[in-house]
């Protein structure tokens, strides 16, 4: 199997990014102005209150969803400025996203959700898919599709998916939201295991095991209309 090599960019970078929804009188801000600079080999947490902007400041620096001010940067290059198709480049070779919401495909088993990403750029990533599963406690559960897996199976899947690429950077919203603490010990493993290999990982978390396993903790302010 031919190894999946990311773009080597060392920073992912956020400059006095806001994100705000509407306008005049019928705005509301998602992100207050925020600034966060990642490298890749460290742990960082994103903290606060529900409406704080965790799950945005994980969109905007994924190129989700672009900031209504501020920039984003990975080393010198400006992604803010690239076309859709470049910056849907840039995620597919240097990110891996961990969604809430899981965004599994249903007509999908679990290692064909898993290879996915890989297999869009022409890889065949099976093998990996698998050994992935494995580590997340899935090996037993890899042909099955997402209605027949729990919540907290669909998350571990998502978070394997996430990996298969061998991203420069991890952003992971709520990722043992739906676990139990054992499984959210492996998780933070398999996560700190992608740090030690020389990946940024940021996980936005209301969970104080997250913020105690992190090396550092980015504290969000509340957010107002």
């Amino acid at each position: 199997m031919t190894a999946t090599i990311a773009p080597n960019y060392r920073r992912l970078t956020a400059t006095e990014v806001t994100k705000t929804y509407g306008s005049g009188s019928d705005s509301v801000c998602a992100l207050a102005p925020t600034s966060v600079s990642i490298e890749r080999g460290e742990r960082v947490v994103l903290a606060g209150r529900s409406g704080s902007g965790k799950s945005t400041l994980i969109k905007v620096l994924g190129l989700l969803t672009s900031p209504t001010t501020g920039t984003v940067q990975a080393d010198d290059t400006e992604l803010t400025d690239l076309n859709e198709l470049e910056q849907a480049q840039f995620r597919a070779g240097a990110v891996g996203i961990v969604f809430q919401s899981f965004n599994l495909l249903p007509h999908l088993s679990a290692r064909q959700n898993v290879a996915l990403p890989s297999v869009l750029r022409g890889d065949d990533s099976m093998d990996h898919a698998a050994q992935l599963l494995e580590e997340v406690q899935l090996g037993d559960r890899m042909d099955r599709r997402p209605d027949q897996l729990s919540g907290g199976e669909q998350q571990r899947v998502a978070l394997a998916r996430s990996l298969c690429n061998r991203p420069a950077f991890i952003l992971a919203d709520e990722p043992t939201g739906n676990l139990d603490f054992d499984t959210e010990v492996v998780i933070l493993q398999l996560l700190s295991k992608a740090a030690a290999g020389g990946c940024g990982v940021v996980v936005a978390s209301h969970s104080s095991e997250v913020s105690a396993w992190a090396d550092r903790r980015l504290d969000l302010g509340s957010v107002t209309a």
